[in-house]
């Protein structure tokens, strides 16, 4: 969508720039900057899930750690894109296509056979959306989506591909990567850029569940026999603990329990194999 607008924009002021009144130019100029700003702030975002230190995203910008951090972290991709100017046009903004080469279809219908991953989908994003304080008419002009289509995710009617989930992640103020394995579970295959399972990949994964549980204190999504510190650096991402305590965790949040146990496996060997590689 970003690169999309981008494109458009500078090849209307290259063809047709001259002829431009110096108003429109300007105006154009600026939402050139604009889109470019977002798109270094979003593959910047990108990176970051893929595991990319901070370190290595100011080596690869020419900045310090402190600029890039200043420049990219935290809440700001999503004010940036939140801030953007969409490319006004004449297309339908989203829209079912038919089923391209691939015969992948873009819009899935939520089904049965899902275990209620697309509802635990719109859950976690029915979180973020009550947080945010933002309206559907304000989160579609952010993201150039029908207001029905954003209804329908949020509702867990209908799974979206990644780079809608996104969008809307970043519109409500979300971190995407929360939400990348209730998404994966919903669409039925790896969101683009995922890489091996990792303890932050677990993480994540455990942030989404909470998103989709309500966003409980940690003092409610601890289970009874359970010490709060030890789910807080479970949810941190400090520790991999054995199963039971994940399990437990789950239980509480209300999440599918086998959608997690193969991501929790990878990451404790993960974490296994770091140790016996610091001996």
């Amino acid at each position: 969508m970003i690169s999309h607008d981008l494109s458009a924009r500078a090849r209307h002021l290259h063809t047709a720039g001259a002829e431009l009144p110096l108003p429109e130019v300007l105006e154009l100029t600026e939402q050139l900057c604009q889109d470019a700003d977002c798109l270094a702030a979003v593959a910047v975002d990108a990176a970051r899930q893929r595991g990319w230190a901070w370190q290595e995203v100011a080596s690869a910008a020419g900045l310090s750690e402190a600029s890039a951090r200043a420049r990219w972290g935290g809440v700001r991709v999503a004010r940036l894109v939140a801030g953007r100017v969409p490319l006004p046009s004449a297309r339908p903004a989203y829209q079912e296509p038919p089923a391209p080469a691939g015969g992948e279809l873009i819009l899935r219908p939520a089904r049965p056979a899902t275990c209620g991953a697309p509802q635990a989908l719109g859950a976690a994003l029915r979180t973020l959306y009550e947080r945010s304080g933002v309206g559907l008419r304000r989160v579609s002009f952010i993201t150039d989506l029908p207001v029905p289509l954003i209804a329908s995710v949020l509702e867990g009617h209908t799974v979206a591909p990644w780079s809608v989930i996104y969008m809307l992640s970043h519109a409500l103020g979300g971190e995407p990567q929360e939400l990348r394995w209730l998404w994966q579970h919903a669409w039925g295959q790896p969101a683009p850029g995922d890489v091996d399972d990792s303890p932050q990949h677990l993480r994540a994964a455990l942030r989404g569940a909470r998103l989709a549980a309500g966003l409980p204190d940690l003092a409610a999504s601890c289970p009874p026999d359970r010490d709060v510190a030890e789910v807080q650096a479970v949810f941190d991402g400090r520790a991999v603990p054995d199963w039971p305590v994940i399990s437990d965790v789950l239980t509480v949040l209300g999440a599918d329990l086998t959608s997690f146990e193969s991501l929790w496996a990878e990451a404790r060997a993960a974490q296994l194999a770091t140790r016996e590689g610091n001996r």
